[in-house]
C-alpha cells in the first residue's frame, strides 16, 4: 500500500517526547459509518475516504451521515490520475495527492460502490480467465474504475484534502496527531495471519473470538520469520494504553512464561477498518467495525500519514494556521520568505574569565552587552566551564536587575 515511504526514523518528529496523554482518548464523535471495500483490494481508498469524512467532520462543514464515493476516488486515481493501471494495486499517498490536484470526491449517492469485481458479464473486455498456458490477462483499466462516473456527478459539490503528511510511526507522533491536532492518521501494516486471527490461508491456529474483537496483536516471531499474507490500510482514531490481551504461541495456546503467569501484551491503537460490521470487529467495545491494533506492531511495521483537510495558503501575519498544516504565521515553511519573517542570527561573548567562589552564598557573575532593537525569540547558551566537582553549582540566565531563569542546577547531570 505504501510502497516508497520513507524510513519512520527519519521523519521528523513533531510533537514532544516528554508530553504526557491520558492513558485512553479517541475521536469517535467525528467518525462516519464503518464501510465495507467487499470482495475488492481497495482498503488505501477507503481509508482515503475515511480519512477525509473525519476531516469534514471535524471541523464542521459535513454531517455523519457524509458518505464519499470510493468509487470516484478509485476511477480519479486509475483513469484520471493514470496511476495503478492493474486490479488492486494502491498507495493511500498517492490516492491523497490524486484527489487532491483533481479537485477532491463527489458524494456517494451519486457512484455508489461495488464491492464485486467487474467480471465478463459485466463488460465482455474484463473476462480475466487464464489462457491455456495460465497466463491471467492484463485488463482495461475501466475494469477496475468499473466504466466512468455517471453524467450526474458533473457540477456536483466536491469535498477536497490537503497534500499528506508522512508522520513517524513512534507512539507519541500518533497521539499528538490524535490528541494536539485532533487528526486521525492512517497506518498500513502487514496482514500477519494469526496476529490478525485471519484464518484464510492461515499456517498457525487463530481464534474467532479475537477477530469478532476485532483485536490484532504482535505477531510471535514464528510469524515474523514467514511472509505476511498481504497489507491493509487502516484508519487509526484513538488508543487505549490499558488494554490488554494474552499473546499465542505457534500451536494457537495462550502463553505463559516461566513462572507460570500469562504473557500479556498492553497497549493498543483504536482503528476504523472497510471490513464491514457483521464479522471482524462486530463485539468491538468501541463499535461493530471497530478494531484493537498493537502499538508494538505499529511501531515495529507500520507506515503512518495523514493529510490536513484544507488546500488554502498560509496567510502569514492572521495568527492562524490557514493550511491546517499545525505552523501558524512565520512557523509555517511557506511563509520563511516573507520580509517580517525573516530572522537574523547574532552572537555574543562574554571574554572574561571569572573565578567561581568556594562558597555556597556568593556567586560569579559574567556580563555581556546585548544591544539590539529587533524581538528576540529565541536563546542558545553556551558556557565553558572548569570546576573540580560541577554538581555543586547552579547556572542561571537573565537581565541585570531582571527575572533570571535557571538553565542548570544540582539535580542535573552535566
Amino acid at each position: 500500500q505504501m510502497h516508497g515511504a520513507p524510513d519512520p526514523q527519519s521523519i521528523q518528529h513533531l510533537g514532544k517526547a516528554d508530553a504526557t496523554y491520558p492513558v485512553k482518548h479517541h475521536l469517535l464523535d467525528t467518525q462516519t459509518a464503518v464501510r465495507s471495500q467487499g470482495q475488492r483490494g481497495t482498503c488505501t481508498f477507503f481509508a482515503a475516504t475515511a480519512l477525509m469524512e473525519h476531516l469534514q467532520l471535524r471541523e464542521g462543514t459535513a454531517t455523519d451521515d457524509l458518505n464519499l464515493s470510493e468509487q470516484f476516488a478509485i476511477w480519479l486515481v486509475k483513469k484520471v490520475g493514470k496511476r495503478f493501471s492493474d486490479a488492486d494495486a494502491s498507495n493511500t499517498q498517492v490516492n491523497l495527492e490524486v484527489i487532491s490536484k483533481e479537485g477532491g470526491l463527489v458524494g456517494e449517492r451519486l457512484w455508489p460502490y461495488d464491492g464485486d469485481p467487474w467480471g465478463h458479464g459485466d463488460d465482455p473486455a474484463c473476462d480475466d480467465a487464464p489462457d491455456a498456458a495460465g497466463n491471467v490477462p492484463v485488463l482495461p483499466v475501466g475494469c477496475y474504475t468499473q466504466g466512468d462516473p455517471p453524467t450526474s456527478v458533473n457540477g456536483a459539490p466536491r469535498y477536497g484534502v490537503g497534500k499528506p503528511v508522512w508522520i513517524s510511526n513512534l507512539r507519541s507522533e500518533i497521539k499528538h496527531q490524535l490528541f494536539v491536532r485532533r487528526r486521525a492518521v492512517i497506518v498500513d501494516m502487514p496482514v500477519h495471519c494469526q496476529a490478525w486471527s485471519y484464518r484464510n490461508g492461515c499456517s498457525f491456529p487463530t481464534r474467532r473470538n479475537r477477530y469478532e474483537l476485532g483485536v490484532i496483536t504482535m505477531p510471535e516471531p514464528h510469524e515474523l520469520e514467514g511472509e505476511p499474507l498481504s497489507g491493509h490500510s487502516l484508519l487509526i482514531v484513538g488508543w487505549d494504553d490499558e488494554h490488554e490481551i494474552q499473546k499465542l504461541g505457534r500451536d494457537g495456546a495462550p502463553l505463559f512464561d516461566a513462572h507460570g503467569a500469562p504473557v500479556m501484551e498492553r497497549g493498543f491503537y483504536l482503528v476504523k477498518n472497510s471490513w464491514g460490521t457483521w464479522a471482524f470487529g462486530k463485539n468491538n467495545p468501541y463499535g461493530a467495525g471497530y478494531g484493537l491494533l498493537s502499538q508494538a506492531y505499529v511501531e515495529a511495521k507500520g507506515q503512518v500519514l495523514t493529510a490536513p483537510l484544507r488546500v488554502t495558503p498560509e496567510i502569514c501575519d492572521d495568527g492562524r494556521d490557514n493550511d491546517d498544516d499545525g505552523a501558524v504565521d512565520c512557523g509555517d515553511e511557506e511563509c520563511a520568505a516573507e520580509p517580517h519573517c525573516a530572522r537574523s542570527k547574532f552572537t555574543f561573548y562574554a571574554d572574561e574569565s571569572v573565578a567561581i567562589p568556594d562558597d555556597a552564598s556568593r556567586s560569579a557573575i559574567s556580563s555581556m552587552d546585548v544591544r539590539t532593537e529587533r524581538t528576540v525569540d529565541r536563546i542558545e547558551l553556551s558556557v565553558l566551564l572548569d570546576h573540580p566537582d560541577p554538581s555543586q553549582l547552579v547556572i542561571s540566565v537573565g537581565q541585570k536587575g531582571g527575572q533570571r531563569v535557571v538553565v542548570w542546577d544540582r539535580q542535573r547531570e552535566l
